[in-house]
């Protein structure tokens, strides 16, 4: 509602796909709109980090996305 959104997505990543829902705000004004967000993710269920990064006792595994972004309308 408002200016709040969610979008349910495909990421992928090392040949992975997975679902991943994106909350973000949207907020138009005149020919100016601002995006912000944020998305959380396991990195080892994409592959990311193997061997001895495999491990999450010194890298965690969720891994959060945030993104902050202005379009004007042409």
């Amino acid at each position: 509602g408002g200016t709040k959104y969610r979008a349910d997505g495909t990421l992928m990543l090392r040949g992975v796909s997975k679902s991943v829902p994106l909350s973000f705000t949207l907020d138009v004004k005149g020919k100016d709109a601002r995006v912000s967000g944020t998305a959380s993710l396991s990195r080892t269920s994409y592959g990311v980090g193997q061997g001895d990064y495999a491990k999450t006792d010194e890298i965690p595994d969720a891994v959060q996305i945030s993104f902050n972004f202005r379009a004007k309308r042409g």
